[in-house]
């Protein structure tokens, strides 16, 4: 039996805290790295202090957000983030073939609201379940270098009109209740990193999707 799968065993009620809890194990540094991954970021900060003044920058933006991890755990971290794609993507593929079974009237008219209940109750779980996931490795991403932030703020500013919906919410969401709102503005040198890789992440999303 693998590893992964003697694991899933503790969590075989809920497939969504099993990739939780193994994808906090894997983004888990790697004592032996700390040292280089110190000096890495001190050589980003000190290069990040040069921008603006005629600098050229000898780093890519956004490279190694998580950063600290051997080879072997990037590589089971890509295998559980594919898994969990799979995962995914077959409970998506049943609650569409749910729901088709429900608009060729295979289901009686008093179980249908029960029925679409439970559909809308599995998508929110499914919903917040991938939230999550995103929240566990954005919190393990580096510290985001003022370069990257600006070219960041450069990158929202592409975004369709309609995108900017999302950029609000991930902002919401990491801020407390009463300082939330609807407006769009923001700093964003005043935000967390968690939540400028969250948006980093999601901008991207979009601007792929539209090259397409």
């Amino acid at each position: 039996m693998s590893k992964i799968s003697s694991e899933q065993n503790e969590f075989e009620v809920d497939h969504m805290e099993y990739y939780k809890h193994l994808i906090c194990k894997l983004t888990e540094k790697d004592g032996n790295l700390s040292t280089r991954v110190s000096r890495d970021q001190s050589s980003m900060d000190q290069d990040n202090g040069k921008v603006g003044q005629g600098y050229e920058k000898s780093f890519p933006l956004f490279k190694e957000g998580i950063s600290g991890l051997s080879e072997n755990k990037k590589e089971r971290l890509k295998h559980v983030l594919h898994e969990i794609v799979s995962f995914f993507t077959n409970d998506v593929d049943k609650v569409t073939r749910d729901i088709t079974s429900m608009e060729n009237g295979e289901t009686h008219q008093e179980a249908a609201k029960k029925f679409s209940a439970e559909l809308l109750e599995k998508l929110d779980k499914m919903a917040r379940g991938v939230d999550d996931i995103l929240d566990i490795m954005a919190s393990k991403c580096r510290s985001m270098i003022t370069a990257e932030k600006l070219e960041l703020s450069n990158r929202i500013r592409k975004l369709p009109v309609k995108a900017f919906d999302r950029v609000v919410e991930i902002i919401n969401m990491r801020r407390p209740a009463n300082e939330s709102s609807d407006k769009i503005s923001f700093n964003l040198g005043e935000l967390d990193d968690a939540t400028l890789w969250r948006l980093y992440y999601c901008v991207e999303n979009v601007l792929d999707a539209n090259k397409t």
